[in-house]
Order: structure tokens, then C-alpha cells, then sequence
């Protein structure tokens, strides 16, 4: 009789280390139900989402398409734009994207043959972090102000 109450005691909390395991391995549900939570390598979590009633609104539309010149997986880009977004962090509220590199290309004489200036515009709710970007120059004659 008393083995009997010592293999139950070791059996229910041995039962609820496995439940929370398990609980823990699942961890917490980042999209919203029947809403993919991934595209290609990134993460999705809501606010963000990938197809129509899994975002908030319009500002939150990740397009995960698959794009066969870049590479043969699914690439995040923002909404309908050709900017691909990198990271999406909810505890620090931000989303991280890859910005286009300008360019300015000369030929022997010094002349400008070739100019590349992309511009990024945001929409509200989102900004540009002023302690979190880099900005870079490289080259003869470049200023990074």
C-alpha cells in the first residue's frame, strides 16, 4: 500500500515536469490562429502578417513571395514594396530591413556616369531609429554626414 502512494508521488509531478516541457518546446502562439507564423527564415508575429485578417492593417502586410532571381525560398518584403524586412522584434517594438546601397559611379575623366540615390519613406506607426542605423561611406571623395 504505501508503494503505491510513493510511485503516485513520484509519477504526478514527474507528469507535470513533462507537461511543461512540452508547454515550454510549443512556446507562446506569435501569429493569430490558422495565420502562418514564418516566411522563408523569418519569423512572423502579429502585429505582422502574411495574408489578408492575420495583420493589423495595411502598414503591417508582410508579402512573402517567392522570388527565383534572388534565391529559391520565400523572401519578406514590406507590404507591396520590393524592401525586404530582415528581423521583426516585438519586445523591442521594432521591425529591421534592408536599405538599397547608393551609388555614384565615375568614369577616367571624373565625370558622373552613373547615379543610384533610393530613397526610404516610412508610414506611421513607423519611424527610423536615430541610435540603432548605420550609415556608411566608402570611396575616394566620400562623405558620410
Amino acid at each position: 500500500m504505501v508503494l503505491r502512494y510513493c510511485f503516485l508521488g513520484v509519477l504526478m509531478p514527474l507528469s507535470l515536469l513533462i507537461a511543461q516541457a512540452a508547454a515550454i518546446t510549443e512556446g507562446p502562439q506569435l501569429a493569430l490562429p490558422n495565420c502562418p507564423d514564418h516566411c522563408g527564415n523569418l519569423i512572423i508575429p502579429y502585429p505582422f502578417g502574411v495574408k489578408e485578417n492575420c495583420y493589423l492593417n495595411s502598414s503591417f502586410f508582410i508579402n512573402c513571395t517567392r522570388d527565383e532571381s534572388r534565391e529559391p525560398q520565400m523572401i519578406p518584403y514590406w507590404g507591396n514594396t520590393r524592401i525586404i524586412v530582415s528581423y521583426i522584434s516585438l519586445e523591442e517594438a521594432e521591425p529591421q530591413r534592408f536599405q538599397s546601397i547608393a551609388k555614384d559611379c565615375y568614369n577616367k575623366q571624373g565625370n558622373l556616369t552613373y547615379r543610384y540615390d533610393p530613397s526610404l519613406s516610412l508610414r506611421p506607426p513607423f519611424t527610423i531609429s536615430h541610435a540603432k542605423n548605420k550609415f556608411f561611406a566608402v570611396g575616394c571623395d566620400a562623405i558620410a554626414l
